[in-house]
């Protein structure tokens, strides 16, 4: 594994790692075709980060696409209802660049957790990212949500679907002024207009939030869902995961395909989350499949640009030796050098070469 390591830098490395942690837990490689059939992402669009799609007609007359996305593909070609599938996989997606027009083809790995769903199973996906998060080797932390919470709220305005969309995105907008607005125009109670807006501004550790999120139970929906929150903070706290977890309600997904717990990750140096899953149990419903789901994407191309902006040296060592120097010690030495990283070896340095460190070899093997 050390000689492995020593070779692959970078998201390269974190990748295997990933792979690694993830067989460790049972879960398998999942290998998907590089094209879909376009009527899979028109009839999910909403499911979808970018509604735009690379299409292509195939010699037989068939509307194709570029995957945009790895989710819907997995839970295609599950296994009928009951069946417990745990999946990983490490593929190339193809949309739009965040706040950008430009397509692109992005690397992810992530996973997969469809069958039988029970609160184990959620905390050990939550492990699996916060480990994923930690691979990274950087400060982090993960914002959680449960939709549950949402809709129990909206649901107990009694408003129609349309009005409690707006609702549910405003509250993604951490807006609670337009929120209000909103509540007061379509006659809901000032109980629950607070109460909503209360939604949209908690952030915060969950022994901060702990009151506030008790202060949102109105009905059984949201009773449960503080309940599984707090039971899931409670797995993770034991398990030393508690102090990088967040109570996030700006993480609120289409509720037509989501339910229950939502979550990011965040590492330092980043402005964007690099890691993003949560419970899609809709979805599994709307494609016929019945059944829970839960997963997350690892978005190895933002790791790529913190990578490229911190300008990684050409080589971990520059290791310089002169031109009658025997080749057999010089073999020698530089297998030994590579135990500490990458190895550059030349008889003068190539011009605007950068490396971390310059070894200069003295006429004995180096230590």
């Amino acid at each position: 594994m050390r000689e492995t390591e020593n070779v692959l830098q970078g998201t390269e490395l974190l990748e295997l790692r990933l792979r690694s942690l993830y067989e460790r837990y049972g879960y398998r490689k999942y290998k998907m075709s590089r094209f879909e059939e376009y009527s899979l992402y028109l009839e999910n669009r909403n499911f979808l980060k970018s509604d735009r799609i690379i299409t292509f007609t195939d010699d037989r007359g068939k509307l194709l696409a570029m995957k945009p996305d790895i989710t819907l593909s997995i839970v295609k070609s599950a296994a009928a209802e009951g069946a417990a599938e745990r999946v990983y996989y490490s593929e190339n997606i193809f949309r739009a660049a965040s706040g950008s027009a430009e397509m692109r083809e992005m690397r992810q790995v992530g996973l997969e957790h469809i069958g039988p769903v029970d609160l184990y199973a959620e905390s050990e996906v939550l492990i699996l990212a916060l480990e994923s998060l930690a691979a990274v080797g950087r400060d982090h932390i993960m914002g959680i949500t449960h939709l549950g919470l949402v809709t129990g709220l909206l649901d107990a305005t009694e408003l129609p679907e349309r009005e409690k969309a707006s609702i549910s995105r405003l509250i993604g907008q951490k807006n609670a002024h337009e929120i209000a607005a909103l509540c007061t125009a379509c006659g809901v109670s000032r109980e629950l207009s607070e109460k909503l807006c209360a939604l949209a501004s908690i952030y915060g550790t969950f022994p901060e939030s702990r009151d506030a999120l008790r202060s949102l139970v109105v009905n059984k929906a949201t009773e449960s869902a503080v309940e599984e929150l707090w039971e899931l903070y409670s797995i993770l706290q034991a398990a030393g995961y508690g102090d990088a977890l967040r109570v996030d309600f700006s993480i609120v997904n289409d509720l037509s395909y989501y339910n229950g717990i939502t979550f990011q990750g965040f590492v330092e140096g980043i402005p964007e989350s690099v890691l993003s899953g949560g419970r899609y149990d809709n979805l599994l419903q709307r494609m016929g499949k019945g059944g829970a789901a839960l997963g997350f994407a690892v978005y190895l191309d933002e790791l790529e640009r913190l990578e490229a902006a911190e300008s990684r040296p050409d080589t971990d060592i520059l290791f310089i030796y002169p031109e009658n120097a025997p080749a057999a010690e010089i073999a020698k030495a530089v297998r030994e050098l590579t135990g500490r990283g990458r190895v550059y070896a030349a008889t003068k340095q190539p011009p605007q070469m950068t490396c971390r460190e310059l070894v200069e070899w003295k006429g004995e093997t180096e230590k």
